[in-house]
Parts: C-alpha cells; sequence; structure tokens
C-alpha cells in the first residue's frame, strides 16, 4: 500500500500518527518512518494495521514476505 493511502486509512480511522505512536509507546518519528519506508519495527507494523482494521499483508507486502524469507533462512 502507497504511504499515501496508509495516511488516509489512518485519517480515517479517526487517528492520527501522533495519536498510534502515543498508543504504541513510540515515537511519531518512528510510525512516520515505517509507513514511508515500510520497514522497522514488524510489531509496529501489525499495529498500525489493527489500528487500520487491514490486513498486514495489503499494507506491508514486502515487509511480509522479507520476514518468511528471513524465518525459511533461520529453520
Amino acid at each position: 500500500m502507497h504511504p499515501a493511502d496508509i495516511q488516509a486509512e489512518i485519517k480515517k480511522s479517526g487517528e492520527t500518527q501522533k495519536s498510534i505512536a502515543h498508543a504504541y509507546g513510540c515515537s511519531q518519528f518512528h510510525v512516520t518512518r515505517v509507513i514511508h519506508e515500510g520497514k522497522g519495527s514488524f510489531p509496529l507494523m501489525k499495529f498500525i494495521c489493527k489500528k487500520i482494521d487491514k490486513n498486514i499483508n495489503d499494507v506491508f507486502p514486502a515487509a511480509v514476505k522479507h520476514r518468511e524469507a528471513r524465518q525459511k533462512s533461520a529453520a
């Protein structure tokens, strides 16, 4: 999902990047970085998806693929 689409979904849900950061316990910069770069804290990605009621595979597909590849190589 494009960062602008994620931001639109956040707004539509009644949240802000600041409110998500506060609820998660991190900085707004960290939330912004995850949204725009699609990498970083996987638990935060899942938290954002929960807040906007979207599947993580739809919002951060590259991060999910990367995580699955790492898990397969570790096994």
